[in-house]
């Protein structure tokens, strides 16, 4: 099992009790402003993502700030992703240096892969071909192997995963040298992501909860999906507590020891996300808020069409995404559940989702067509 990277106390001391600042694709001076207004208000965790295209102007936002002495680099903790075409090991560091120049900086403090799935590689940030998603032979282990790497080099401090399941967790753990300080996965009340939590407190691992809001104002929302904050029992107990229904689903993953993600460009917004350090919820309440999951994903890797993909070297199903029609029952394995079976004398890779229908892969590179 691997050692831990350098600044891993650092992140769970620090960043652990904390709320951060989630940048997306916003408009380039709204974004701007947006990092400068988190800045001022008291995050300090910035987290960012190559595939956004936008860390120049996050690196502009930062740069101006420590300029006019708000804050030095080191009350600074900035996180940045590798992106799915970049998996393949001499592909990391440069992909990684390419961010340093963009943010402005010298080190990061935290880079982390963002999805297992690898596709293949080149400039097109999601390769297709025919309607079909092309990926990389490229296993996470080994892209992993080059992250360390780039720790040993000094351009980042700590390095970590992102969508990773269980047992993607546990593979990428029996390779490690350094190993990852974070699994950051989409996580609230309606996807609480107890078998994981339970997980990465068993490995001193710290899970970081993206989309704790519910994602409702993404682009491609549906207007029939649930809708978080407008959750009848959240709204009864942020009415007990004088505290926004924002508020409470970011204080319910503080109270876990979880590190929160959020975003808003809106200044008053982001001082109110930030004001949650002034009570606790109830045990009985967080109770309520942990029954209230019904395992619903927000976030879906998009610009993938296929429903399986298996890795020919390891016959491991690496990613799977249901057709469109069937969106209700729509599931990733890479922030899900599997189980190994053996059927007919071969070992099968076996995905089970709502509904109790099944997704079996061979040991071989195929797409499913199963739905």
């Amino acid at each position: 099992m691997g050692k831990v990277s350098g600044s891993i106390r650092c992140f769970l001391e620090q960043y652990v009790t904390s709320v951060s600042w989630l940048e997306f694709q916003e408009s380039r001076e709204d974004l701007i402003k947006g990092v400068k207004d988190a800045i001022d208000i008291g995050y300090r965790h910035i987290d960012c993502a190559t595939v956004n295209k936008n860390e120049a102007d996050i690196g502009k936002a930062i740069a101006d700030k420590i300029e006019e002495g708000a804050v030095e680099r080191n009350d600074l903790y900035i996180t940045s992703k590798l992106w799915n075409t970049h998996h393949r090991g001499d592909m990391v560091i440069p992909s990684l240096e390419k961010s340093l120049e963009d943010l402005c900086l010298d080190y990061l403090d935290l880079y982390l892969i963002q999805w297992p799935m690898a596709y293949k590689e080149g400039s097109n940030t999601c390769p297709m071909k025919n309607g079909q998603t092309l990926y990389s032979e490229v296993e996470y282990t080994e892209t992993w192997k080059a992250m360390e790497k780039a720790v040993k080099q000094g351009l980042v401090k700590s390095i970590g995963l992102s969508n990773f399941n269980s047992e993607q967790v546990l593979r990428v753990l029996a390779v490690s040298e350094i190993k990852p300080v974070t699994n950051q996965v989409e996580c609230h009340p309606y996807l609480n992501q107890k078998k994981m939590k339970e997980l990465c407190d068993s490995f001193n691992i710290t899970l970081t909860a993206f989309s704790s809001l519910g994602s409702g104002d993404r682009p491609w929302a549906k207007s029939d999906e649930p809708r978080l904050l407008e959750d009848t029992t959240l709204a009864k107990i942020a009415g007990k507590y004088k505290k926004s229904p924002a508020q409470i689903l970011l204080r319910y993953q503080i109270q876990q020891g979880n590190i929160v993600l959020v975003r808003s460009v809106i200044k008053p917004l982001s001082k109110e996300n930030f004001e949650i350090f002034d009570f606790n919820i109830h045990s009985s309440d967080m109770a309520k808020l942990d029954g209230m999951d019904r395992n619903y994903r927000y976030i879906h890797c998009n610009c993938c069409k296929s429903t399986a993909i298996i890795c020919s070297k390891s016959g491991q199903i690496l990613y799977f995404r249901i057709q469109q029609q069937q969106q209700q029952q729509q599931q990733q394995l890479c922030v899900g559940e599997q189980q190994n079976v053996v059927q007919g004398g071969t070992r099968m890779n076996t995905v089970l989702i709502p509904g109790d229908e099944l997704i079996r892969g061979k040991n071989s590179r195929e797409v499913q067509e199963q739905m």
